[in-house]
């Protein structure tokens, strides 16, 4: 009775944070940047409480000075250029001599320990440094160096054993997409902790981008589908995905045990929607706990 009375909190909560995440979004100011338009690009950034707002970019010849924006209304900073040759750019703002990144654009490079904000101009030039139509999988991997005295990246007991290995199917929330389980929510490392210190089984884990519209993160430049979240034809696709079409392509692609008992879903906010909508109508695939 606890048990089920827990799992019902437990799911109501995930959806008033769903509804009040969403709702967040929705009050919140879109301001596009950067914009390309007729040749020009513009820069955009919402600081109402700056003196001085300065962009710099590295199309700009070596030592020059930040370009400075200008106020706009609502507190919202501007500033239009001529359109650099296709390839691909960084910048980043001058914010009363602090530098930021651009929060309106998801396009970021890391390099070290800096973080730029990205401006991707297409042409030519350009062609290969956006998705192909066969695309390949990148894999971090851990090997041993005995040179270097350390271990490195390279697989861990998948590929040279042939155990087969339970399934978490773990879902992000809204506003992320496949890499932000990975990328913030440090869930590889929380698992392989986990499972060194024999709190957890070895599992294949499964991150999928929740986001029914997109092919992939939209830091792939992919082309997305317009998508109705309040269309009742439409509403389920993507939890009916999950289960026709992630979870047999993963059975048949990895070393899984294929069945009930070996599947567990679990989200965040959003992703906590779809696990509930999931165990609702996939009872019978996916089982309403951890692994036994």
């Amino acid at each position: 009775m606890n048990k089920y009375f827990f799992t019902t909190v437990l799911f109501l909560c995930a959806t008033l944070a769903t509804a009040q995440e969403l709702g967040n979004f929705a009050n919140r100011r879109q301001i596009v940047s950067p914009e390309i338009k007729d040749g020009n690009v513009t820069f955009r950034l919402s600081a109402p409480g700056a003196k001085e707002v300065g962009l710099y970019g590295n199309w700009m010849e070596f030592g020059a000075s930040a370009m400075p924006l200008t106020l706009k209304a609502e507190g919202v900073w501007e500033i239009t250029l001529p359109l650099p040759v296709p390839d691909i750019y960084t910048y980043n703002f001058i914010v009363d001599g602090a530098t930021a990144g651009d929060p309106a654009n998801f396009l970021m490079q890391r390099d070290g320990t800096r973080y730029l904000s990205m401006l991707f101009v297409d042409g030519e030039k350009t062609t290969n440094y956006k998705e192909a139509g066969k695309r390949g999988n990148l894999k971090a991997v851990w090997y041993d160096s005995p040179t270097l005295g350390m271990n490195r990246r390279i697989p861990y007991g998948y590929e040279t054993d042939t155990q087969k290995y339970p399934t978490l199917y773990l879902l992000h929330g809204g506003g992320g997409d496949e890499d932000a389980w990975s990328n913030m929510g440090r869930a590889c490392q929380i698992l392989d902790n986990l499972i060194e210190q024999g709190k957890a089984r070895p599992m294949l884990v499964v991150m999928p981008n929740g986001n029914p519209g997109q092919q992939a993160a939209r830091t792939l430049m992919l082309e997305e589908k317009p998508f109705e979240y309040n269309n009742p034809a439409t509403a389920n696709l993507y939890i009916n995905s999950l289960a026709k079409d992630i979870v047999p392509f993963i059975e048949k692609n990895y070393r899984v045990i294929a069945e009930r008992e070996s599947r567990a879903v679990a989200g965040l906010s959003m992703g906590g929607g779809h696990t509930w909508s999931n165990w609702r109508d996939y009872l019978n695939t996916m089982a309403p706990m951890l692994f036994k």
